[in-house]
């Protein structure tokens, strides 16, 4: 009989050891399109910039779109832990005071990433839809819900699912546009504040 601890025990550093050179391997793609852009996101350059050979890339990609998508995937996911993380700080905060603080996070967070998703996003229609799917749900978690259920509940709205994509989406959207921008138009605080008005303004609106 196999013992069932022992079988696990055998599959678990072999999964870690996959995540793990997953892991140096979209590193080392972030850090090409970073510093040469799309062109370099090759499998060669890959793994010689992971130190491994062109075999083990395609162990776990078969090509340079596989690689571009999980790419996306990992820094959008990446950009959206880090975004709930500090919007959690910010939950005892009123209204007026979360809503420009969170998009001045995005922006923040869109500049660190802006190689992988702005720079890349904008290369691929598909990319562009991956990454919007994503972005769609960044404030769908259950902190931010029950933070904006009581400031909906007093102002007798019951459109919190609605008002949870519409935020995030809007949010999202001007970040990413502040940062793609190839000037900015405007102060970052600036832009922060007036988007952020924006989104309180409508969230502050009672039941018509």
């Amino acid at each position: 009989m196999v013992d069932k601890a022992k079988e696990d025990g055998r599959r678990k550093p072999k999964q870690a050891r996959a995540k793990a050179t997953v892991d140096v391997l979209l590193e080392a793609a972030a850090r090409l399109m970073a510093e040469e852009g799309a062109a370099a996101l090759t499998t060669t350059r890959i793994a010689k910039r992971a130190g491994t050979s062109v075999g083990s890339v395609y162990q776990y990609f078969p090509d340079r779109e596989a690689i571009a998508v999980a790419l996306v995937e990992d820094r959008a996911l990446r950009l959206a832990d880090t975004a709930r993380d500090e919007l959690r700080k910010l939950m005892s905060s009123p209204l007026e005071d979360l809503m420009p603080k969170s998009v001045e996070t995005l922006i923040d967070l869109y500049r660190e990433n802006r190689a992988v998703l702005i720079d890349l996003v904008d290369t691929d229609p598909n990319l562009r839809l991956i990454a919007q799917t994503l972005a769609a749900e960044l404030l769908n978690f259950s902190t931010y819900k029950g933070y904006l259920a009581r400031h909906l509940e007093a102002r007798g709205r019951e459109d919190l699912e609605l008002a949870v994509r519409i935020t995030g989406l809007v949010g999202v959207s001007a970040a990413r546009a502040f940062v793609a921008a190839p000037e900015e138009p405007v102060e970052k605080d600036v832009f922060a504040r007036e988007v952020g008005k924006m989104l309180s303004d409508y969230l502050s609106a009672g039941d018509d």
